[in-house]
């Protein structure tokens, strides 16, 4: 684990670098992509809102591939950030249309997790140490245990309707969180 002051550090120069940028190769896109959504919140020099509206300004002009890293970043800084959750669940109701089906895939399912109630929402998706860990290379199926006994037959209904309108993984493992990408 490195001390969150390295990870600030780098996040910031990452961010510092892309944002001076009128075109910013799509390498640099994805890593600073992925890092503000895993460490964002612990960024001085610059407001979550600022990293969404820069991530959103190079959507448009990066490859399908690219825009699928955004959107797990813009999901990650939702879970965290409340104030630009709003902003965020717009822009993936925009794209569920949108011609790449991997780029419309995802912003259905994540549109989809958000939609869960509360309950669910929280024993899906496991904030650890503020960051959101996301498995993006396992694709197969994974059954989600029920903890509480309360509501059982209700929170198994909203699993089933979850996985079958799915085409990601739920992962319940503590190590992990969840990985809602398309199965090719």
């Amino acid at each position: 684990n490195k001390p969150p002051e390295l990870q600030q550090k780098v996040t910031e120069m990452i961010y510092r670098t892309v944002s001076g940028l009128a075109s910013p190769p799509e390498s640099l896109v994805k890593l600073s992509s992925y890092v503000l959504g895993e460490y964002v919140g612990l960024c001085n020099e610059f407001t979550v809102s600022d990293s969404v509206k820069l991530q959103l300004a190079f959507f448009e002009t990066v490859d399908s591939r690219c825009q699928s890293i955004i959107l797990t970043s813009l999901m990650k800084i939702a879970m965290k950030a409340d104030d630009v959750k709003p902003c965020i669940l717009k822009f993936f109701d925009q794209h569920t249309g949108s011609l790449s089906f991997e780029v419309a895939q995802r912003s259905k399912e994540y549109l989809g997790i958000f939609s869960l109630p509360e309950n669910m929402f929280k024993r899906i998706v496991e904030l650890r140490n503020s960051n959101i860990h996301v498995v993006d290379d396992i694709f197969e199926p994974k059954q989600v245990s029920i903890e509480s006994k309360s509501n059982t037959s209700n929170a198994s209904s909203y699993l089933k309707t979850f996985q079958s309108n799915d085409t990601g993984i739920l992962l319940n493992n503590p190590a992990f969180i969840l990985r809602a990408a398309v199965r090719y």
